[in-house]
């Protein structure tokens, strides 16, 4: 009975730990501006670091279209380029912070 209950308590604490460590994202206030889901979407992976080509094939969109939605949050955003969007996404929760990739040995 014992045991039961220490891996339902670690499991428990397991995932109190990692709610921690990735709240749930909102902005920290509402913005004056609104971005679409599909400019967040882009936002998203330009902050994993995916070039204008690769978020294309990932979204099944030409690249073209990729510049204008990175156009139009940089904008809307008040920004200059990719890694001042990035880090402003990040820092005010507007997407998730990439994560780590493993590799491999």
């Amino acid at each position: 009975m014992f045991f039961a209950v220490a891996a339902v308590y670690d499991r428990w604490k397991e995932r109190e730990l990692a709610e921690r460590r990735y709240p749930p994202m909102k902005p920290r206030i509402k913005p004056r501006w609104d971005l679409t889901p599909r400019e967040l979407e882009v936002l998203q992976l330009v902050t994993e670091g995916l070039s204008n080509a690769e978020i294309a094939g990932r979204l099944f969109i030409v690249e073209g279209t990729v510049k204008n939605h990175l156009h139009n949050i940089l904008e809307k955003l008040h920004l200059e380029n990719r890694l001042q969007a990035a880090t402003y996404a990040i820092r005010e929760r507007l997407v998730h912070p990439p994560r780590k990739q493993e590799q491999a040995p």
